[in-house]
């Protein structure tokens, strides 16, 4: 079914139609089948309503050739419809070669060009469902290595029962390998990849798939089209002020999806129904007027935080020692986002427990971590017995062997009493209390305070501990907005680098987190460090909020007022270069 045909299909009535070009309305053909009405001129022919008349109910459209060397095409169609039963794609009924003829199922409904043309852009409810629809179809149609070739609101129908149903295979492909060398020239050109319009006969039409989807859901969302020029498109030009609209999720995936770079789109329509369900909110909300008081006090602080800029440089330095060097010094693939696979006993085979700084019991009011040395312990302080003093003597506690061991234990770090320890390892200490952390680049922080009076083997199971912890989704992003900018975010040592802003696809369990951020800006003349000022945590009711000077510090993501949250907000305020 073609763009032509479907914009007056639901509104011709049985019988009603005004022209018949054919002269077939009152035929019979294929002898079950009678022709009603004419709806319109299709890409390749006269499209006509009609019924079975052994199922009266069953309503259904007729396309006739207009030339006999359609007929290929027709054909053509008609088979890879029949490979493809889907409910969101029309399927094929018939194809009658000797009447010149293929019978579809007849939509009552809209195509979304009409929907949209009566009623603007549509609401987040509509925009979600056609896009998840839409992208069903896709990947099921992929897999049997067919790709439409003419995405666009007219070949999207949504019927009286609000199903929404993929047509128009016409000028579809089925693919024998990742590229076609058929340059079939766009029926829409403002909705056609860059790399068909281009007249070469060497494309992916699977990716120039997602490029249509991507510009026919902006169209719906904002009216316009993402690009100024539909041939030569400019990322930098990408959405205008049409996009201003968006929501950063939403905006953040559109771009991606109409990318002019076929290889920097998404690469399937599985990997965009992956990010799709996570997207709740397609539009920009507006904010209240508590709300922007409250962004303006949040503004005073990052700028009172701008005289502190020196010593927020010094805590990234800080994390990084604190943190990554303890899995060794040479070993980057950690603080890349990769678990390090070595050996319990290599984790910290190079690291002297006198060197190690202290990672201390956090004050709930201090949200930074602190830089002072740590107190020595208790056991290491020298004790002044004089030979004759044999009551001090008695009265000097035993040492004993504490034993801890970590569930699991690659990944881990193991504080004790402030100095770091090997994991599983005997740790001769005297009878008191001591404080245990453990930092692990996949779990909160977790601390234990452990009386000694013997020895003693501990087991920390870290899996366990966190089984019914939830986790919760991060939206981070900048203030003042920059282009073209590398965020480094690490958490409990283990970092990841976003050149897309905001970042949406971080989801951490609900606890306490080491954290540091960088950002780093990208341009001809080099890369620059940008100086981060503060980083606030807040939820979007603005229930609770908290605050790190500098770029390092400690998050708790687990504040009992969050509770009701799944998606918390992060802003990086910055003020200039380093």
């Amino acid at each position: 079914m073609s763009d032509e045909i479907d914009r007056t299909q639901s509104a011709s009535p049985q019988g009603a139609g005004n022209t018949d070009p054919l002269g077939v309305i009152g035929w019979g053909i294929g002898g079950k089948y009678r022709i009603d009405s004419y709806i319109g001129e299709g890409g390749f022919g006269e499209v006509y309503r009609g019924h079975n008349v052994n199922l009266t109910d069953q309503q259904l459209v007729f396309k006739f050739f207009k030339k006999i060397q359609s007929r290929d095409k027709f054909k053509k169609e008609a088979v890879i419809l029949s490979r493809l039963v889907h409910p969101n794609i029309c399927s094929v009924v018939d194809f009658l070669p000797d009447e010149g003829v293929m019978v579809v199922p007849f939509i009552d409904g809209k195509n979304f060009d009409e929907l949209y043309q009566e009623s603007g852009h549509f609401d987040e409810q509509l925009l979600l469902k056609a896009a998840r629809s839409l992208l069903s179809a896709l990947s099921f149609a992929h897999a049997r290595q067919i790709a439409h070739r003419d995405i666009k609101p007219s070949n999207i129908m949504l019927d009286r029962n609000g199903h929404v149903c993929l047509i128009d295979f016409g000028i579809a492909k089925e693919v024998g390998g990742k590229t076609t060398k058929t340059g079939y020239a766009p029926r829409t050109p403002q909705f056609a990849a860059p790399e068909r319009q281009s007249g070469t006969t060497n494309y992916n039409p699977f990716l120039s798939d997602v490029y249509e989807v991507g510009v026919t859901l902006f169209k719906l969302a904002t009216g316009r089209m993402p690009y100024g020029s539909a041939d030569a498109p400019e990322l930098k030009e990408w959405g205008g002020k049409a996009a201003g609209k968006l929501s950063p999720q939403m905006k953040r995936f559109l771009r991606k999806s109409s990318h002019p770079d076929p290889e920097r789109r998404f690469q399937s329509p599985d990997e965009m129904l992956v990010v799709l369900k996570n997207i709740n909110c397609v539009y920009r909300r507006s904010h209240t007027l508590a709300y922007t008081i409250i962004t303006l006090v949040v503004v005073a602080i990052a700028a009172l935080s701008y005289m502190n800029r020196d010593f927020a440089k010094s805590k990234f330095v800080d994390l990084k020692e604190k943190i990554g060097t303890a899995f060794g010094s040479a070993d980057t693939s950690y603080e890349l986002g990769v678990t390090p696979t070595l050996p319990d006993s290599q984790l910290v085979a190079d690291t002297p427990e006198t060197d190690a700084e202290s990672i201390s019991e956090a004050d709930p009011e201090d949200k930074v971590i602190s830089r002072r040395a740590p107190e020595p312990l208790a056991e290491n302080k020298p004790t002044e017995l004089s030979q004759s003093n044999n009551k001090a003597v008695e009265q000097m506690p035993s040492a004993h062997d504490l034993r801890i061991n970590v569930t699991p234990s690659s990944g881990a770090l193991l504080y004790v009493g402030g100095n770091l320890k090997q994991i599983g390892e005997p740790i001769s200490l005297k009878d008191g209390g001591y404080t245990v952390r453990v930092v692990h680049a996949e779990y909160p922080l977790l601390d234990r305070t452990i009386s000694l009076i013997s020895d003693s083997t501990v087991h920390i199971n870290l899996l366990t501990e966190f089984a019914s912890i939830a986790k919760t989704e991060l939206l981070i992003g900048v203030s003042p907005l920059i282009d073209n900018a590398v965020m480094r975010v690490a958490f409990n040592g283990r970092s990841t680098d976003h050149n897309d802003m905001p970042i949406f696809d971080i989801e951490r369990l609900k606890g306490r987190w080491l954290t540091a951020f960088e950002l780093t800006s990208i341009s001809d003349e080099g890369n620059q460090s940008m100086r981060v000022d503060s980083v606030v945590t807040d939820s979007y009711s603005g229930s609770a909020r908290q605050v790190i000077y500098g770029n390092t510090g400690q998050i708790d993501l687990g504040l009992p007022e969050w509770d009701d949250f799944d998606r918390l907000r992060v802003v990086v305020y910055w003020s200039g270069s380093d």
